[in-house]
């Protein structure tokens, strides 16, 4: 959740604040049941995630998730925000 953010912050006591408000939102978010997704290093599938991009790495098996762009969430096992990830494409 907001990594982008995260790693534009060079002062570590702003940093330190910011991972204190996220970590309260994280917490508020699943206090009323929603779920971050983790796909990386999943199968990459259509009904979780948005692929944005694709890479060729031939140490890892074609379609596993790369890196997750943007953080995608779940309701009541209901998506309610795709993630955005890299998939790994092995090219012949």
């Amino acid at each position: 959740m907001y990594q982008t953010a995260i790693k534009m912050i060079s002062d570590e006591k702003a940093l330190e604040g910011l991972k204190m408000v996220l970590k309260g939102i994280e917490n508020s978010m699943q206090q009323l049941g929603v779920e971050r997704l983790h796909l990386k290093g999943e199968q990459y599938s259509p009904e979780t995630a948005q692929a944005i991009a694709s890479l060729n790495d031939n140490s890892m098996e074609d379609g596993i998730v790369i890196e997750e762009v943007t953080s995608g969430y779940k309701l009541n096992n209901k998506i309610i925000r795709y993630a955005q990830v890299v998939v790994n494409k092995i090219e012949n």
